[in-house]
């Protein structure tokens, strides 16, 4: 049973595990799952740089339920960090660097699940066998943006 599997994910949260099985650079490099809206979802995340050499998570998510594809769709600023999560991709970008604080995330980014966009913050957790993973949060983002 994977580690993901071990505990229930509330709603509008999502867990991302270091995939230990990752044999090409292909492969992701996170595995997990997600509860949005209470449906179920597979989450894949591959750590990619933008020629600025600003690292962030490419992720495409699955619905574990129906083999539909859903997959997240950028709608940042940054238009380096657009132009590569085209085509059905999306992300969320390391900002370690401007925490201030433990409260505040390791990541942030955008997820649309099913026409419906969600800001997502992520939070770098140990657990207790000292492996890391990545919290997230989602939240709803008005209709109007």
């Amino acid at each position: 049973m994977s580690e993901e599997n071990k505990f229930e994910i509330k709603k509008n949260t999502s867990y991302l595990f270091i995939n230990s099985n990752k044999l090409k650079d292909s492969h992701p490099d996170y595995n997990g799952s997600a509860n949005i809206n209470n449906t179920l979802y597979s989450m894949s995340a591959w750590i990619n740089k933008t020629n600025n050499n600003v690292e962030y998570l490419s992720i495409s998510i699955k619905n574990k339920d129906e083999d539909i594809r859903i997959s997240e769709k950028n709608t940042s600023k940054n238009s380096e960090i657009e132009e590569k999560v085209k085509n059905n991709k999306g992300y969320l970008i390391d900002i370690s660097s401007e925490k201030k604080n433990e409260m505040q995330p390791n990541l942030k980014g955008e997820i649309r699940a099913e026409n419906i966009l969600y800001s997502v913050a992520g939070w770098k957790k140990i657990n207790r066998n000292n492996n890391e993973f990545y919290s997230l949060s989602l939240k709803e983002v008005d209709a109007k943006h």
